[in-house]
């Protein structure tokens, strides 16, 4: 009973420090222990219990032979990069390797000693599957969160990692809290089929492979394909629910192609997608543009396997660390979040291919 009513006391002491040093800035002194122990009538040794709680969250420091101090959370810790393992796989899109790569370049630059990890958990058979494979709520990880960098949707774990003031910006357009993303549906079908109306196109088709989750894209295209004076057939859609991959655009684009009827020019919902649509395209000897016109999604600075320049929509991977770096230093620092969700555009660039 006496052990109960002990850690009952530790937890009470815990919180009321907790409260208190949440209201003191970064390098403040605490009251001694003798001050403390009168003010809060209990024993030096609950009070020290409770400082190894908030020392190992990172909210205190003790200095020897000069008291306990507010930490300033800003000077120390860690930042979590959270993605599934296959996206760092050879056949994956170097979208996620770059804007990683971007991301851990400007927290360097604002903090040099911020550590940053990369968390990817397990391989599981469904997205909805994963957060419950990371590690991000372990005791000896979670006191040394600063924020979280999550490319997925972590529904009850984002809830816990926010509850315990660690906050998380998510990398994409799906999500509409706290989120950095590509407008790249709505933004990128419209911008496509626009350049190909200017191209002289007059039908169109769309070639998608990808999750059941990003059918929106098709969707999209429907709706618009006339609002730009385009027409479009059921043929001309071919849309797997398959994962994105290179031999998946090069299958795609074979059976596409051996359509009776094919129209002027075809819209490439992925980059690395387009890689297999071009590399069929050589194949069959298809000559782009006369044959067919083509444009595709792209991120900046990430080559097409393709002798020519590609006709793309084309969306900046250093922009969306920068901006998502930003908005967790304004989360961190208490700062008020006009702009919860950003989408950033994309820009035409014009090749070969249309």
């Amino acid at each position: 009973m006496s052990k109960i009513v002990d850690s009952q006391r530790v937890q009470a002491t815990y919180e009321n420090l907790e409260e208190r040093i949440r209201g003191m800035l970064p390098r403040t002194q605490l009251p001694s222990m003798p001050e403390l122990r009168r003010e809060m009538s209990v024993s030096q040794a609950t009070i020290e219990r409770a400082y190894d709680r908030l020392e190992a969250r990172g909210l205190i420091e003790r200095k020897k032979r000069k008291g306990v101090f507010v930490a300033d959370r800003m000077q120390t810790g860690e930042f979590a990069i959270v993605m599934r393992p296959a996206l760092l796989g050879l056949g994956a899109s170097a979208y996620y390797r770059n804007v990683s790569s971007h991301l851990i370049h400007f927290l360097h630059e604002r903090g040099p000693q911020w550590r940053v990890h990369m968390h990817l958990g397990r391989q599981t058979g469904t997205p909805a599957e994963f957060p419950s494979t990371l590690d991000l709520l372990e005791s000896d990880v979670l006191p040394q969160l600063r924020g979280v960098f999550s490319f997925h949707e972590l529904p009850e774990l984002g809830e816990a990692l926010e509850k315990a003031e660690v906050p998380v910006v998510y990398l994409g357009s799906k999500v509409t809290a706290h989120s950095v993303g590509y407008d790249d549906e709505a933004d990128f079908i419209r911008k496509s089929l626009t350049h190909l109306r200017k191209s002289g196109c007059s039908t169109v088709g769309l070639i998608n492979v990808s999750h059941p989750c990003e059918s929106q894209l098709v969707r999209t295209f429907r709706e618009e394909v006339s609002r730009v004076g385009l027409t479009t057939r059921p043929e001309w859609l071919a849309s797997e629910d398959a994962n994105a991959s290179e031999r998946g655009g090069y299958e795609t684009f074979l059976r596409f192609w051996s359509n009776d009827s094919r129209p002027d020019g075809v819209i490439v919902g992925d980059d690395v997608v387009a890689n297999g649509v071009l590399r069929a395209t050589l194949q069959l000897g298809v000559r782009l543009p006369e044959d067919i016109r083509l444009v595709t999604f792209a991120n900046r600075g990430v080559d097409f396997a393709y002798h020519l320049p590609v006709s793309r929509i084309e969306y900046d991977m250093r922009e969306l660390a920068q901006r998502a770096v930003e908005m967790m230093m304004s989360r961190l620092s208490g700062e008020s979040i006009a702009e919860k969700r950003i989408l950033l555009p994309g820009r035409t660039i014009k090749g070969n291919t249309t």
